[in-house]
């Protein structure tokens, strides 16, 4: 068991070095989903109005797509209608009511239907969905009907903080897309990813511990604070990966 455990050990580390830049990635751009576009120094694919929150844009020619986390009153008023609502998608079980009808309304303009031309022409590269707190929740419902919607296209979707989003058959079907792949980044401190009715099952669940234990509800849960654990000052925080039974370092120095 030992032997079995140290080669699991070890791969992880492999496939940590690949998906580290991908997560540090998402991190920078997550955050940077807070600021305008002018200040966050992106050029948008399409003119989604701000009010969304939701970004499409090329990086290294790869595209992403982020979406900004709680920031208003109607934000707010989406996070609080949080029961769980009958996905449209067949076989797709319940999602959170709010986050479904704030995406469903983006995917129905105009401009989304433009970013997704833009994935069908896309080639031989990444297109990465991610974003904090609320938006993390969203990013995992847009990913999701982008892989049913493009089954020959490959999507990542990294959440920071996230809240939980829809019930196990939803995440069954997810499983079931070989062209889906979600990573989710929490605080061990963060009681964010604990709120929500249904439950969490990512591909790769990643938590973040730190020295000095946070017990401000509202600074523990920051991307600022995310930003800085991935980026700016990895040596103070230590990143592992449940796998089941074992907890298992993931190496992100």
């Amino acid at each position: 068991m030992r032997g079995v455990r140290f080669l699991i050990f070890n791969s992880l580390l492999v496939c940590g070095l690949q998906i580290r830049q991908t997560i540090q990635r998402m991190a920078k751009y997550s955050s940077k989903a807070y600021m305008s576009p002018e200040d966050a120094k992106i050029n948008t694919l399409t003119n989604l109005p701000e009010t969304l929150g939701i970004r499409a844009f090329f990086d290294q020619n790869d595209l992403i797509i982020t979406c900004r986390g709680t920031c208003n009153i109607s934000d707010w008023t989406t996070n609080l209608n949080c029961f769980l609502t009958k996905h449209p998608f067949k076989d797709s079980g319940r999602v959170h009511q709010g986050y479904l009808h704030d995406v469903w309304d983006v995917i129905n303009m105009s401009e989304f239907k433009e970013i997704e031309e833009k994935i069908s022409s896309h080639k031989n590269r990444d297109i990465l969905i991610g974003g904090h707190s609320s938006a993390g929740a969203k990013s995992v419902i847009i990913g999701h009907y982008l892989a049913r919607s493009h089954p020959e296209k490959k999507f990542t979707v990294v959440t920071f903080g996230s809240p939980k989003t829809g019930d196990s058959k939803f995440y069954k079907n997810i499983e079931s897309l070989r062209n889906l792949n979600i990573i989710s980044v929490n605080f061990r401190d963060d009681v964010v990813p604990l709120l929500g009715f249904g439950t969490s099952k990512p591909d790769r669940q990643l938590d973040i511990f730190s020295d000095e234990k946070c017990y401000h509800l509202i600074k523990s849960h920051l991307m600022l604070r995310y930003e800085e654990a991935l980026i700016h000052n990895t040596e103070l925080y230590q990143l592992f990966e449940r796998k089941e039974e074992d907890v298992l370092r993931f190496n992100i120095n």
